[in-house]
């Protein structure tokens, strides 16, 4: 009887340390199962922080990559549309341009007009934009004497060039009778310069 005592004795012991086991397991588990799903949390947090870092970031290369583009623009439209002061060298590279290509440049008269607005484009623009706007137009006389094909190649080169110009009425006649492939040409155009 007594061995079936000291057996229950050692039973009970064994299942009050099991209990006790399990208990300061449990104590010491909850407090690093807390700590691993703390953890989990922020690394989900700081994931979520990285992947709109990234996207900023991003962004970030595209608008400096944008900005690089408009800065770009810029320096083309300063060469497409000059300002007032560099139209003389402009219009001293045209003089050039036709002595290379065979041309007597013989006149050549400018005429500035400000560009007009109309009151449906006043209301669409900002004053800012206006004034960003602020283009004068010029109209040109340019009075030449060459061959046919002389001037077709001037005119055409005059077309393919970057800055921008209209030609908006050309005039051809001979130049003289003494020599009919001569020929003179009126070309009226206008040209834009930056205010």
């Amino acid at each position: 009887m007594e061995t079936k005592k000291t057996l229950g004795y050692a039973y009970l012991i064994t299942a009050v340390a099991l209990v006790a086991a399990v208990i300061f397991s449990y104590l010491a588990i909850i407090p690093a199962y807390n700590d691993y799903k703390e953890a989990k949390s922020q690394l989900k947090d700081t994931e979520i922080r990285l992947a709109k870092l990234q996207e900023i970031q991003s962004k970030l290369q595209t608008l400096k990559r944008d900005f690089a583009n408009k800065q770009k623009e810029v320096k083309e439209m300063k060469v497409a549309i000059p300002t007032e002061e560099d139209l003389e060298n402009i219009l001293v590279s045209l003089q050039n341009q036709a002595g290379t290509l065979g041309v007597e440049f013989i006149a050549l008269e400018k005429e500035k007009t400000a560009r007009a607005v109309t009151s449906s484009e006043q209301a669409q623009q900002t004053a800012k934009e206006a004034q960003a706007a602020a283009v004068s137009e010029i109209q040109l006389t340019l009075t030449l004497q060459g061959n046919y094909e002389k001037l077709r190649e001037f005119i055409l080169a005059l077309e393919k060039n970057l800055r921008i110009s209209d030609a908006t009425n050309m005039k051809l006649e001979i130049a003289s009778t003494a020599t009919p492939d001569i020929v003179k040409a009126i070309i009226n155009f206008k040209t834009y310069v930056q205010k």
